[in-house]
């Protein structure tokens, strides 16, 4: 029998003021230099945003 995928339900945004955010090296987006923006760009027009 197949189990029923559960949904993800996000909760309300709420404002943050910007001088309580924290920078965080744990939270920092990277990119491998061998993927140029056209090739991500490619990528999101192939699969869409999900």
């Amino acid at each position: 029998m197949a189990k029923a995928v559960q949904k993800i339900i996000l909760s309300a945004s709420r404002d943050i003021p910007f001088n309580k955010l924290v920078l965080s090296q744990s939270n920092v987006r990277r990119l491998k230099s061998s993927v140029s923006v056209e090739d991500l760009a490619e990528d999101i027009a192939r699969r869409g945003l999900q």
